[in-house]
């Protein structure tokens, strides 16, 4: 941002900021006109990811030093040494592992740090000099996965991917006890922090050795799972251990008894794509516990309780290689498959704030009821929540219980029954009520649902398979009326269906496949009526029926087409602007207009007589979007995304409804790539963190539910463009503005003002510009205005 604007610094940066920020505080006295932003997503996101830096690799066990000046991290074979103020090297990279760096740990005191790596090492460093103290060979196959030192720095502990654990002296390497073998591997050792006893993580559950001589004390294990471990952690009083597991399942245990106290503690199932591994830390009061989670987000849990604390860590965008507490507690760092490494604060978030109703897993459908008043909105989780179209207020959450499964994109709005599938079989829910209506109904297990319909009267439900089968059932019992099979080709043996689609007199079903564009049944018989037909790819990706049952639109790879019914001839199309797979097609409910959704996170609203685009391609949403629906009077769309967003947004032709308070020039603006709103022209209006362009409401959004909150931005009485300059009201005598980097207070002319301080970082005085004094900043807060000014760090 600061290579492409300078201004922006000002003009995108301070408002973006919350209202808790230290740097925000201390210019608010002096900044007039500026955009402001309305809405709950600020103080609920922006605060908690205070610094983010980029390295070329991916970034593992980043670990903060005893006194917090220092943060230390293996990348790809390096293991590197940062200043914690600012992320700037502390030394030259330590290099020497020949392989991945897996591991690295602070001694007590903080003058060593010991690292492991894929290359079968253990490599000391002493941070006086930057030198390399000894290496080690565990042997030529050992990958050594964790490595510890113990509270008194006399010694190291490790673990193999083998199972073997050994503790060696740290000061020359020497072998003391072990290996001994755990059978299965260790993901991680860490000492108990009296240093009587070492615990590790195995694949099989958590074991606690005696520090003395290796010997194996207790087994700690969740009874209700099977799944291997893959992370643990200890209490700073030694009571208790909390241990995770790549179901996404975390739990907590007394040392002393044994005794499971928590578990399992989980946001939610694991969704598809998304990586199962969860790392735990402890805080250093034992008060609370920080997890990463497979959906790339940070969780903080009550220990006590078990409650969910704050969820609003959110902004890697792969997947989580480590989290651990700074050691006084008011900190998080995370490493990442993204190769950034994050450092969150905890000081700001606040448990007085409620959580935000939404999904917590990629939304894999949306639709409106009959009367437009109700959105229906389901998660892959199998989740449901069903909202007021108009203020987002969630009228119902449901999901059957014990049922966990996908929910298929299929709802009946006469019936009110949207479905849900599982290896548990297919069920039916009634969205008004949140009751179980059917099932479990059981399938054939050799059978994989691919897609599922209700019929326009809501009296059959449609189900395809992913090779050749198609099932008709009643709506009502749940019985299977009819099984047919779907047209196959001389390319396979298999038809792949990938979607189906009703006629609007629910006497016809469309099926797509990925070797023909559609083919036409008769929904009572199963008789092939027409086709299967080519298409611009003979790929169809998604469908829908026009209202008058002539024509079928139909998605495939970045194209959009509309094929007669009857003859399969292409009438419209093919429509090029996305950019991605076509998920989800709909028809506007008088026909003029086609809505689709994309891959890419575009959608694009389409003119069926001429194929020109009505509005965009234009990515509302920052992830893939799954699910477009028309509302019943075609005024508005609904959207559902891999980003957890439900979005309504107003598609009307005309552009009345814009205000000067959302867009400053009169016309809608466009978000790019890289976060800069533009308007029109190209001209950049502002620059929004990556953080919070998920939660980001545009001219034409209505409503938007999401657990990040929402912001709007409002243009009014703000200073853009050639006019910038003007939000900027300095105080009338102060003439030159200085701050010492050691106390972060504020001077004039260089002599330090005489205003009135406060620890509260409230601004005191009397008249404008009153007092010249401002909230002292923290070293890390200078440290990050520093990082913004050089531009050598990306923030929020």
């Amino acid at each position: 941002m600061v290579p492409i604007s300078t201004p922006h610094l000002y003009v995108s940066m301070l408002p973006f900021c919350s209202t808790y920020n230290s740097i925000a505080k201390s210019h608010a006295g002096y900044m007039q006109g500026m955009l402001e932003i309305e809405g709950t997503a600020l103080d609920r996101q922006w605060d908690t990811l205070l610094v983010t830096w980029r390295f070329g690799n991916a970034t593992r066990s980043p670990v903060i030093s005893p006194d917090g000046s220092q943060i230390a991290v293996g990348e790809g074979h390096d293991v590197r040494i940062l200043n914690a103020s600012n992320g700037q090297p502390a030394f030259s990279p330590f290099q020497g592992h020949s392989g991945m760096v897996l591991s690295v740990r602070f001694s007590p005191d903080g003058t060593r740090v010991v690292s492991s790596s894929l290359e079968h090492t253990i490599r000391v460093w002493n941070l006086k000099d930057g030198t390399l103290a000894f290496s080690t060979i565990e042997n030529h196959t050992e990958i050594i996965n964790s490595v510890a030192f113990s509270p008194d720095g006399l010694f190291i502990a490790s673990g193999s991917q083998h199972g073997n654990f050994s503790i060696r002296d740290s000061l020359t390497g020497a072998p003391l006890i072990g290996p001994l073998t755990e059978h299965t591997a260790i993901r991680e050792v860490k000492y108990a922090p009296h240093g009587r006893w070492v615990a590790t993580c195995t694949r099989n559950g958590i074991v606690t050795r005696s520090a003395a001589d290796g010997k194996a004390l207790q087994v700690f294990l969740a009874n209700n799972s099977n799944a291997p471990y893959c992370s643990m952690d200890i209490s700073h009083d030694c009571t208790r251990i909390a241990s995770a597991t790549i179901e996404n399942s975390i739990y907590m245990w007394d040392v002393k008894s044994g005794q499971m106290l928590l578990g399992p503690l989980s946001p939610g199932e694991i969704a598809y794509g998304y990586e199962p591994f969860v790392s735990v830390s402890f805080s250093p009061d034992g008060s609370c516990l920080a997890s990463s989670s497979p959906d790339r987000s940070l969780y903080l849990w009550d220990t006590k309780t078990g409650n969910l604390l704050d969820s609003s860590m959110k902004g890697h965008t792969d997947s989580i290689t480590s989290v651990s507490f700074s050691p006084d507690g008011t900190y998080i760092i995370s490493g990442s498959h993204d190769n950034t490494l994050r450092l969150w604060s905890v000081r700001n978030i606040f448990s007085g704030l409620e959580p935000l109703p939404g999904h917590a897993n990629p939304i894999a459908f949306v639709g409106f009821s009959y009367d437009g008043t109700r959105i229906i909105s389901g998660s892959i989780d199998g989740n449901i929540r069903v909202w007021d179209s108009q203020s987002g207020d969630m009228f119902l959450s449901c999901s059957a219980s014990g049922h966990t499964g996908r929910v298929l994109s299929a709802h009946s709005a006469v019936k009110h029954h949207i479905l849900s599938y599982s290896q548990a079989g297919l069920i039916l829910l009634n969205f008004q009520t949140g009751r179980l209506a059917i099932g479990p109904i059981q399938l054939d297990h050799d059978r994989s649902i691919q897609s599922a319909v209700f019929s326009s009267d809501g009296n059959r439900i449609i189900i395809a398979s992913t090779r050749n089968t198609v099932r008709v059932l009643a709506a009502d019992t749940g019985d299977t009326h009819l099984e047919f099979r779907a047209p196959i080709t001389s390319q396979s043996r298999w038809a792949h269906i990938t979607s189906i689609a009703s006629s609007p007199d629910g006497s016809r079903v469309a099926i797509g496949s990925m070797h023909y564009s559609f083919s036409i049944h008769n929904v009572h018989s199963g008789q092939l009526i027409c086709g299967p037909f080519d298409g611009y790819t003979n790929k169809s990706s998604a469908l829908a029926f026009s209202p008058d049952g002539t024509r079928i639109v139909s998605g495939s790879f970045s194209t959009v087409q509309v094929q007669d019914v009857q003859s399969g001839e292409i009438v419209l199309g093919p429509l090029k602007g996305h950019m991605g797979w076509v998920t989800s097609v709909d028809y506007s409910p008088d026909g003029t207009r086609i809505v689709s959704g994309a891959r890419d996170s575009s959608i694009c609203v389409w003119d069926t007589q001429t194929g020109e685009p009505v509005i965009g391609p234009v990515k509302w949403h920052t992830g893939a979007v799954n699910s477009v629906r028309f509302s019943p009077d075609g005024a508005r769309i609904v959207s559902g995304s891999d980003d957890k967003t439900v979005r309504v947004t107003n598609v009307g032709r005309d552009l009345d409804f814009l205000s000067d308070s959302s867009t400053p020039t009169g016309t809608d603006w466009e978000l790019s790539e890289g976060g800069w709103v533009k308007d029109k022209a190209g001209s950049l209006l502002v620059w929004v963190p990556p953080d919070l362009r998920t939660a980001l409401t545009w001219p034409r959004t209505e409503l938007l539910i999401s657990t990040r909150g929402w912001l709007r931005m409002n243009f009014a009485n703000a200073r853009i463009g050639e006019t910038w300059m003007e939000c900027y009201k300095p105080p009338l005598y102060v003439s030159k503005l200085m701050i010492d980097a050691k106390s972060g207070r504020i001077y004039s002319n260089g002599e330090p003002d005489k205003g009135e301080y406060h620890n509260d970082h409230e601004l005191k005085g009397v008249g404008e510009g009153s007092p010249t004094v401002l909230p002292q900043l923290t070293n890390f807060d200078l440290g990050l205005l520093e990082c913004l000014i050089e531009g050598k760090s990306s923030t929020g």
